[in-house]
């Protein structure tokens, strides 16, 4: 079998064009391919002149690919030792690694595009198209685009000489079982000591790259970092717009107090018109509007760092959003009531008048009346958790996108009802604990399909190298073994986060609610 290696690999792709990081890695037996950073290396080697690649490369000359279970960090890898080719990428999916295979060519790059130029025809995927309406992205392994596909996150996907395909699993979350000896208290303090670690590492590898940065607003999770990393030098950048609730000067005084240099990128009426950009360098539209503020915060960043922390992942660690609360609460109600008398609750719901559940309902905006429709459906499927929160998070309902879709196209699609509950159900861990299976199917779903892939490519396409301290092994694999009501109590989200940031930062942010950060 032919294999093809587009241009883009190991670089970005934005609206000016390609731009190539270095050459691949050889020695006698393998040629590698490295995009991303190794968090643990100094775990690994005592060479500081070794690049990422040359190490994994040794490493995978003396201990074979088994080598790339021990990385912690965010990277896609393609090795080839003349007979099989190895695709890697990290475990938390911050990276896409994208392939397809066209007759006798077996293509892959870091970008779609490039695929497509190598031969693969731009056809749209229909039968994405439930789940992509449904949850505002498409799962992987399918994209919108009919025969490219993602390797999955802590998977090798392995192509032989004679074509044959086989994937193999380096690494796995947690599948969400509550370890009873994990006292409160030792959650709290090991969150407290995993992070500061996680933010120390990030800082060190990112030290030697030109200029680091973080995004920063008023909240926990990245008040949390820069707190963690006072003292270094950093340039924190702020998002705010006019008639929103705007963080630019809560953040200024936190970055002050870091001694950080601080940017503000206010908002304008004209970022709406860089969509067409961002959606180039995102090659596949995600559905938030929160993509043409980041697009924006990126331009500018890119700018002044080549390196930029973020708070990205704390929700789907540290069970900070809504769905999540409500969720958990749902599920508690569930449990009281037999079948009849939540389907009866359910219906009566549509008689309360939106206002009144505008107060009920913490969320950061007002949720309107199609957010309590959804309500009353996850009411109704209980019984089955991941039909119960696919009809909680999804936009459009099956009856929606039946209306949406046109004859034609939904004849095309294949179309499913429980296409949304079908992917959030694969990813759903097996623990018994309302909120760490929920936890689980976020990190392996949201996170990885909607919110890396937007973090990682739009940062891409401007020069910088994202960084997640919120995704640390250590810290993910604390959350989904400790029970679920150490990160969400009575009405209070990330409840394990606040209380191990005590004395990190004020009480005010401890204390403060999550803000939606859009533009209107």
């Amino acid at each position: 079998m032919k294999v093809s290696m587009p241009v883009s690999w190991g670089g970005t792709l934005g609206a000016n064009g390609y731009h190539h990081f270095g050459e691949p890695a050889r020695d006698e037996k393998n040629t590698l391919i490295f995009s991303g950073f190794i968090k643990n290396r100094h775990q690994l080697t005592k060479n500081t002149s070794q690049s990422d690649a040359e190490l994994v490369l040794a490493g995978i000359h003396t201990q074979g690919t088994d080598f790339i279970k021990r990385l912690e960090g965010s990277f896609v890898i393609a090795s080839w030792d003349g007979a099989t080719l190895s695709l890697f990428r990290d475990g938390f999916g911050i990276k896409p690694l994208y392939w397809s295979k066209l007759g006798g060519q077996f293509s892959f790059s870091t970008h779609i595009r490039p695929l497509l130029e190598a031969g693969v025809p731009a056809e749209l995927n229909e039968e994405a198209l439930p789940t992509w309406l449904s949850l505002r992205y498409v799962p992987g392994p399918e994209t919108l685009f009919k025969g490219v596909f993602l390797v999955q996150p802590g998977t090798c996907l392995q192509v032989k000489s004679d074509g044959q395909i086989e994937t193999k699993v380096f690494y796995s979350l947690p599948d969400g079982v509550v370890d009873k000896g994990i006292s409160r208290k030792l959650a709290i303090s090991n969150t407290l000591d995993i992070l500061a670690k996680s933010v120390s590492s990030a800082i060190s590898v990112s030290s030697a790259q030109n200029g680091v940065g973080m995004l920063l607003s008023s909240g926990i999770d990245s008040a949390a970092i820069a707190a963690l990393a006072k003292g270094h030098k950093i340039t924190a950048f702020t998002y705010g717009m006019a008639g929103q609730i705007n963080e630019i000067d809560e953040a200024k005084g936190i970055a002050g107090e870091c001694g950080f240099e601080h940017i503000s990128v206010k908002g304008r009426p004209d970022d709406f018109k860089a969509l067409k950009d961002a959606i180039f360098a995102l090659e596949e539209p995600l559905g938030d509007a929160v993509i043409a503020a980041t697009w924006r915060l990126m331009t500018v960043a890119g700018a002044h760092s080549s390196v930029l922390l973020s708070g990205e992942g704390a929700d789907e660690v540290m069970g900070g959003y809504v769905h999540h609360l409500v969720y958990a609460k749902l599920a508690c109600f569930g449990q009281k009531l037999p079948r009849k008398a939540r389907n009866l609750m359910a219906d009566a719901m549509s008689a309360i008048p939106a206002k009144v559940w505008d107060l009920m309902i913490p969320y950061p905006g007002k949720p309107g009346k199609k957010a309590f429709e959804r309500i009353g459906a996850a009411i109704k499927s209980l019984d089955h958790p991941a039909h119960s929160c696919a009809a909680l998070q999804s936009l459009f309902s099956p009856d929606e996108q039946r209306r949406l879709l046109t004859k034609e196209m939904a004849s095309k699609t294949n179309w499913k009802a429980d296409a949304a509950a079908n992917a959030i159900s694969v990813r759903w861990g097996k623990g018994s604990d309302i909120i760490n299976p929920l936890l689980r199917a976020d990190l392996a779903g949201w996170n990885v399909d909607y919110n890396m892939l937007r973090m990682s490519k739009l940062a891409a396409a401007n020069g910088i190298e994202p960084v997640f301290p919120y995704l640390d092994r250590r810290l993910v694999e604390l959350s989904l073994t400790v029970p679920g009501d150490y990160k969400i109590k009575g009405w209070q989200r990330k409840v394990l986060l606040r209380k191990a940031l005590n004395g990190v930062v004020s009480n005010k942010i401890r204390q403060k609610e999550k803000h939606p950060f859009t533009l209107s």
